[in-house]
């Protein structure tokens, strides 16, 4: 039960970062706060058991790492998808709920060089319904709820943007 309330109390940190990150529309600036969150969201997945989670999150820190510094290339992009499978399938201990954050940063990374402000935002919808799921299962209640705070905060984006292009 202890692990529960800390994880979660550290998931709350994370997912304010998370919903903050979701209202910000120019990308680079988004990446910059998601790396932060997924740093902070990585120690919650290792408190409430989910070591694929965690592996994946970190996984994620270093892509963004890469993409903000404009070196993600095929090559790399490669690589990391097969060592995130690998350490996947070799420390998920969640059956098939340990795989959704495997197969969200797998999304993640073939469309994440979107240039659309709106197509990263859609993007981001797509990518914390996983999260979601995960969450959820992993008793992470505070993130789950952040995590429904962030698609909103993605869709309320979105409906800016769009707006700001027909004025222009």
């Amino acid at each position: 039960m202890k692990s529960i309330i800390i994880g979660n109390i550290i998931g709350l940190i994370g997912s304010i970062l998370m919903v903050y990150g979701g209202s910000v529309r120019k990308r680079e600036k988004a990446i910059i706060i998601q790396t932060i969150q997924m740093a902070i969201l990585s120690l919650n997945n290792l408190i409430l058991g989910s070591i694929s989670g965690f592996i994946i999150n970190i996984i994620n820190i270093i892509r963004n790492i890469l993409s903000y510094k404009k070196k993600l290339y095929k090559p790399v992009i490669t690589i990391i998808i097969i060592i995130s499978t690998l350490l996947t399938i070799k420390f998920n201990a969640l059956g098939l709920i340990g795989y959704l954050p495997l197969i969200n940063s797998i999304i993640f990374i073939l469309f994440m060089n979107n240039k659309s402000d709106i197509g990263f935002k859609i993007l981001t919808i797509i990518y914390v319904i996983f999260w979601l799921v995960h969450d959820i299962y992993i008793k992470s209640y505070t993130t789950a709820f952040f995590d429904v705070l962030t698609i909103l905060t993605s869709f309320y984006a979105i409906i800016t943007l769009k707006i700001k292009k027909r004025q222009c």
